[in-house]
């Protein structure tokens, strides 16, 4: 691998690592106001999430 492939790993590396820091944060946030545990948070959210990639809302405004 040359340096540029190393330095795009190592960037995604860091874009992961904070996107799971605020995923975490937020799942937890989201837990404490709804008064539940964190995996039911997330497994809503990605129930809604699969949800909107299988049935995307529709634009009739073409």
């Amino acid at each position: 691998m040359n340096a540029l492939t190393h330095t795009k790993l190592a960037k995604s590396s860091i874009i992961r690592a904070r996107c799971s820091d605020e995923l975490k944060t937020l799942t937890q946030r989201a837990a404490a106001k709804l008064e539940l545990d964190e995996s039911d948070v997330l497994r809503i959210a990605l129930k809604e999430y699969t949800c909107r990639i299988l049935y995307p809302p529709v634009d009739f405004h073409v």
